[in-house]
């Protein structure tokens, strides 16, 4: 059993930890939301809006389709900014804001964020 000594600094240091995440969780939300939206030019089949989930750690991201369908893809070596692939499916950034999607055979498209 613990001492009142020691209820009490646990209880501080959980009130103390638990501040600091509070204080923290909306600002990473807001530089880093988890999904975001993108208007590609060209469009895609199906359409020119596609959603990217960058919620999972860095390690991969998934790429939401026009129609629906969804691609996995794990993060690949970068010179600088973020690369990401699958198969022949790659998406590359230094940003958020603004992604090249490239598909073996087709040419290069730039999505953006609408504003």
């Amino acid at each position: 059993m613990l001492s009142r000594r020691g209820q009490t600094i646990t209880r501080t240091a959980a009130t103390a930890a638990g501040l600091a995440v509070a204080a923290l969780a909306p600002f990473s939300a807001e530089a880093n939301p988890a999904t975001v939206d993108y208007i590609c030019t060209p469009a895609l089949p199906g359409g020119n809006k596609i959603s990217v989930d960058y919620n999972s750690g860095g390690k991969s991201i998934t790429l939401f389709y026009p129609n629906g369908e969804t691609l996995r893809m794990p993060i690949q070596r970068s010179g600088s900014g973020f690369r990401y692939g699958e198969g022949n499916v790659g998406i590359a950034g230094k940003g958020q804001t603004t992604i090249t999607l490239q598909i073996a055979g087709q040419p290069a498209r730039q999505c953006v964020t609408p504003r």
